[in-house]
């Protein structure tokens, strides 16, 4: 999961600084009202990219359901279409052998393991067409999301299709009739479409993370200098959160060990993470104040309350960077910044 771009804090924060404004000083020079509309006006714009990115990023991570919120203003989608990119890779995991290869001798002799259950119709894969047409059609055009974007959900529908023909395969028996003739072919093709799909999604992963440092990057700067203190702490805490794990990711190797790992750098920015989670717990409950620094009071509270495990997650992996299990310690920090990042979305939106 990924942190979603700020979208009706942004477009509101330059009308907050301008309404603060002291009522004495009316006399205002021409050129600081052209800044003001200049920056209101990039605001607007980035909020309206920041609306559609985010969709896409539910679109990418399956959450339709909250992308028909967003785009339509209900929330109804067929559960069958979630988490279908999952189910599929679980589905390969256990019909191949122990390298990853298709074991279609297995399946032979374990024909149940064919028995696909809440696999999309051909109508439920209509209404997630409809629902990326939708989106593409929204505006502003994100040439590079779109197209990205595009490309992940074909393979989606392609990756829907291909799962049923397995199923229909199984359920009308047809592998009784021609002695499992075709299903070589059913399983491999599966597995070349979700391996295509696995290539967009990453290209779509980037054109997004694109996107959300364009946007990041003003919103940042916008909210510290607008006073939004708890707002601007709470993005920064994710930045520092999201970097720790990057670097622990990026220097973990296949043989459990850590290649040029700095840990008094990562201890650093635990410190700071440290500090700012304090500043986040005093302000627990104090629902006045979260409204008024464009929170969401409704799950603040929660989020914050997530953090603390967080951090001693990372304490714990620094701890064991010899221990043998560090591996699982590394799982298991990744899963507390999932967790986190999910509380973060919701409470910045």
């Amino acid at each position: 999961m990924k942190t979603k771009i700020l979208t009706a804090l942004i477009a509101g924060l330059l009308m907050v600084g301008c309404n603060d404004k002291s009522t004495d000083n009316k006399t205002q020079q021409p050129a600081a009202n052209s800044e003001s509309k200049t920056s209101e006006d990039i605001s607007q714009q980035l909020a309206l990219k920041a609306r559609k990115g985010n969709i896409w990023l539910d679109v990418f991570d399956t959450n339709l359901s909250q992308a028909a919120q967003d785009l339509r203003g209900r929330n109804s989608m067929p559960s069958s279409l979630y988490l279908l990119d999952n189910r599929v890779r679980d589905f390969l995991k256990s019909v191949s052998d122990k390298n990853g290869q298709i074991d279609v001798n297995y399946v032979k002799k374990n024909p149940l393991k064919l028995s696909i259950v809440n696999n999309p119709s051909a109508e439920n894969l209509d209404e997630y067409k409809q629902l990326i047409t939708e989106l593409l059609e929204l505006k502003p055009e994100l040439p590079e999301l779109d197209a990205a974007g595009k490309a992940v959900s074909d393979k989606y529908i392609e990756l829907g299709l291909a799962y049923g023909s397995i199923a229909k395969y199984y359920f009308n028996h047809e592998y009784k009739l021609d002695d499992f003739a075709k299903l070589p072919e059913l399983l491999n093709n599966l597995a070349t479409i979700y391996n295509q799909y696995v290539e967009a999604e990453n290209v779509a992963s980037l054109a997004y993370r694109k996107l959300y440092e364009e946007i990041h990057a003003f919103q940042k700067v916008d909210i510290k200098n607008k006073g939004l203190m708890l707002n601007y702490n709470c993005i920064e805490i994710m930045d520092l959160s999201e970097d720790v794990v990057a670097l622990i990711n990026k220097s973990f190797t296949e043989n459990n060990q850590f290649k040029n790992l700095d840990k008094s750098a990562i201890e650093q920015k635990i410190e700071q993470i440290q500090s700012i989670t304090n500043e986040l717990i005093a302000n627990k409950g104090k629902t006045k104040l979260i409204k008024e620094q464009g929170l969401n009071d409704l799950y603040y509270d929660r989020f914050v309350d997530r953090l603390p495990q967080l951090i001693n997650q990372m304490k714990i992996v620094l701890k064991n960077l010899q221990a043998n299990n560090v591996k699982i310690e590394v799982e298991s920090l990744n899963g507390q910044l999932e967790n986190a990042i999910d509380g973060y979305n919701e409470t910045i939106n």
